[in-house]
């Protein structure tokens, strides 16, 4: 095999790892998304809840909004640990390989 085609290979697999994280990840957003439309529909509210208390509410939403950007800042940082630890991989195979290379010639 050459260098080339396992440069290749290595490409496909990566290319497979992060469409899978990509679809896990949507799934996961689409999730959310469908509950905060559920809970901030514009139905009327039912029952006791904090619909009634507008200050409540707003205080409530504000809280969640935080939440979720915390979910937001620590899904990034996670997607740059695994950006980064890809690279790394990546130039420690190039490496390897540049090194078989040279032990071929």
């Amino acid at each position: 095999m050459s260098e080339r085609d396992v440069l290749v290979e290595e490409i496909q697999d990566l290319r497979t790892q992060l469409k899978y994280y990509t679809e896990t990840s949507h799934n996961s957003v689409m999730k959310r998304s469908s509950v905060l439309q559920l809970h901030h529909s514009c139905e009327p509210c039912r029952g006791p809840s904090l619909c009634s208390i507008p200050e409540s509410t707003e205080e409530n939403a504000e809280k969640k909004l935080e939440i979720e950007r915390m979910h937001w800042t620590e899904a990034e940082s996670k997607w740059i640990s695994l950006a980064e630890e890809l690279r790394v991989e990546l130039e420690a195979n190039r490496v390897l390989a540049d090194k078989q290379k040279e032990e071929l010639n």
